[in-house]
């Protein structure tokens, strides 16, 4: 613990021995059981939300290639039909 925490210590240590912490050393606990998972619900949460991230890019860029090609198709055939009423 450092020296910036130590008027917080009594609070701390109250709140350690109240969730059942095992103490490591003179400043030192375990973490609680579910930190661990909590940190994996993070994780599988942080991951499934990289994967939608990455959907929606995919699926940006498919609809802004299409939005292209329509235009150029759009354009080729009013080429084709300028030529023709000349």
């Amino acid at each position: 613990m450092g020296h910036e925490l130590l008027a917080e210590r009594p609070y701390f240590e109250a709140v350690a021995t109240e969730l059942g912490l095992l103490r490591r050393a003179d400043n030192q606990w375990c973490r609680h059981p579910l930190s661990y998972l909590m940190e994996a619900a993070d994780d599988i949460c942080c991951a499934i939300l990289g994967q939608d991230e990455k959907a929606r890019d995919i699926r940006g860029a498919g609809e802004a290639l299409i939005a292209r090609e329509s235009y150029l198709v759009g354009n080729a055939m009013l080429a084709l039909t300028a030529g023709k009423q000349e």
